[in-house]
């Protein structure tokens, strides 16, 4: 019969694992509903569907948490690690009715592009983190490309930047996550393709292209927080202030 001591660490680490999920779902919800966000490009999504029925969203893994709420309602499927933190992920993301591919470059990564493949006529969005599950940060992996080329979907790079945000420095990804009462932009990049007849070679071009046109549209939704920074919106009064800018500008 196990010791006291062997049955005490389960618990433990169960009870460690539900809290981590409940905080970051609770967190998340506040951020999102007393937020407010602006969507920047985001007619390509549409764009997308009509002539493809699908595409992939491509972006850092830093994004990952709060894409839960950014990304609702949209369908979308995304490729999560078997790792511990890609279970925490993945129960934060079921819990705002995301279906998780499990699989990342590191463990699983095959057999989740394989059904990634099989699953692309369907008019359900993929999203991956092009960068995880272990980096370097702002690094494009080369799976992505592989399933833009396999599929004919094309990849839509996404990001997002809050006014002001949670950051968590020593994370290798700098993970962040918005600030209640804050303004955050949501932004799509333009629709990158990967020609069906690439061959291994140029598979390489296409990465370093996939992830120039990434950090452009990183840089976009940067640039639209500096230019609020600049006019004083700050975290508290964010929403309010920008709203009544909008409405009786």
């Amino acid at each position: 019969m196990p010791s006291p001591e062997m049955q005490v660490v389960p618990w433990r680490e169960s009870f460690k694992h539900w809290a981590t999920v409940t905080t970051l779902t609770n967190m998340i919800r506040v951020s999102g509903i007393s937020s407010a966000c602006v969507e920047l490009n985001v007619h390509v999504l549409q764009d997308a569907l009509q002539k493809h029925s699908s595409y992939i969203i491509g972006t850092w893994h830093n994004n990952a948490y709060f894409a839960n709420w950014l990304l609702k309602g949209r369908s979308v499927r995304p490729m999560i690690s078997r790792s511990r933190d890609g279970e925490i992920i993945t129960q934060v993301m079921e819990n705002f009715g995301f279906k998780a591919f499990r699989g990342s470059s590191s463990e699983g990564g095959s057999q989740a592009l394989r059904e990634m493949i099989r699953e692309a006529k369907k008019p359900e969005p993929f999203a991956i983190t092009v960068d995880g599950p272990l980096g370097p940060i702002y690094n494009v992996k080369l799976g992505i490309i592989t399933l833009a080329k396999m599929t004919g979907l094309p990849i839509i790079p996404w990001d997002y930047q809050a006014v002001n945000q949670f950051v968590a420095e020593k994370s290798w990804d700098r993970h962040k996550l918005p600030k209640p009462l804050t303004v955050i932009f949501s932004a799509y990049g333009d629709p990158f393709y990967v020609p069906r007849k690439l061959s291994q070679e140029g598979m390489e071009a296409y990465r370093i292209q996939l992830e120039e046109a990434m950090m452009a549209n990183r840089q976009r939704a940067l640039d639209e927080v500096e230019k609020l920074k600049q006019q004083g919106v700050d975290r508290w009064s964010g929403k309010i202030r920008f709203f009544l800018k909008r409405t009786f500008q």
